[in-house]
């Protein structure tokens, strides 16, 4: 394109000065005939002649426009590319900056559960020992832990049981202060004796003494007659529906 326009601008130059020489040349030589009779004849010739030069120039602007707009698309088309390889680039920052971001709240929340643990109770399991007197049907049985952690308050203790009726009695405590000993008490179904091996979950809920809310489970084993109580995983509760 570059060629065909210089080119075309020295074939239209070329032509324009030879036209102006002719005309000059011609004025010159025709100037003792002019008169006013040979004005419309002058002006039909000039203009005749002129025609091819206008289209000349044409052809020029023609190729000049073009020029024009191929230098316009190679510059938009630098642009977009450059907008392509930012937008990359904006990509790959938020990408590392989410990971990051991700990383620290992973590493905050592990430090806060660390922190909440250290000023959170502990519930140890003492013994279990026959309860008060049950509901029809049902067994009655006390469950006696002691705290080894620091105090809690507000505590609320709720039982989940997969097939069997469980009611968690003296559920509701105002506080539990470290080192101190208290119990509850579990009513479960008769038909939970006959099993070889029975578990539920206790879930206590409760207030730290930073002012946290936070909860734990409490998984019952029941076998052959024992029962044996160990800490549960949330993940564990979906699966059981809960007691009254």
């Amino acid at each position: 394109m570059k060629d065909n326009v210089e080119i075309t601008r020295k074939i239209v130059v070329g032509f324009t000065i030879v036209w102006v020489i002719f005309w000059i040349i011609y004025a010159v030589s025709a100037s003792t005939n002019l008169d006013e009779s040979n004005y419309n004849n002058w002006g039909d010739f000039l203009a005749g002649t002129s025609a091819p030069l206008a289209f000349a120039w044409l052809i020029y602007g023609y190729f000049m426009q073009a020029k024009e707009l191929k230098k316009n698309s190679e510059l938009i088309e630098k642009q977009l590319t450059e907008i392509r390889e930012s937008v990359k680039h904006q990509g790959l920052i938020a990408e590392a900056t989410e990971t990051e971001v991700q990383v620290s709240k992973t590493m905050l929340e592990n430090e806060q559960k660390k922190y909440e643990v250290q000023f959170s109770p502990r519930f140890v399991f003492k013994q279990a020992v026959a309860g008060g007197t049950p509901t029809a049907g049902f067994i009655q049985k006390k469950l006696v832990f002691c705290n080894m952690g620091l105090e809690a308050h507000a505590i609320k203790i709720s039982g989940h049981s997969l097939s069997y009726q469980l009611n968690v009695k003296d559920n509701h405590k105002p506080s539990i202060a470290e080192r101190e000993e208290f119990s509850l008490i579990i009513e479960y179904s008769e038909g939970l004796e006959k099993e070889k091996k029975y578990k539920m979950i206790i879930e206590i809920d409760y207030v730290n003494c930073l002012g946290y809310e936070s909860k734990l489970f409490l998984a019952i084993e029941f076998t052959k007659g024992n029962i044996v109580v160990f800490p549960a995983l949330p993940k564990q509760i979906p699966s059981l529906s809960k007691g009254s």
